[in-house]
């Protein structure tokens, strides 16, 4: 359990991880619900956004990390409000 976010427990699935080209991130929600997505390097950069949208309960979003040098990375899931933020390690393989 995640004491800082016990509204996202659960809600997420990410695989495979390590990764060698698409990442799947699963909603696991009651509801629809508006989401930020995002994948930083271990500076906090920012590589890919994707902007507010809205999620359905069971979607599945694939990301291409093809593009990307073998490194560790960030994903995070924050609301729009910025009050509940989730942040996964990934590891891009080669």
């Amino acid at each position: 359990m995640d004491p800082d976010n016990p509204g996202f427990n659960g809600l997420f699935t990410l695989y495979p991880n390590p990764v060698e080209d698409y990442l799947f991130l699963a909603f696991h929600l009651d509801q629809p619900g508006d989401y930020i997505i995002r994948i930083t390097d271990v500076l906090g950069r920012d590589l890919l956004i994707l902007d507010q949208r809205t999620i359905q309960p069971e979607q599945v979003i694939e990301l291409n990390l093809s593009e990307y040098i073998p490194a560790p990375y960030f994903l995070q899931i924050e609301s729009p409000d910025q009050k509940t933020r989730r942040c996964f390690p990934v590891q891009k393989i080669d």
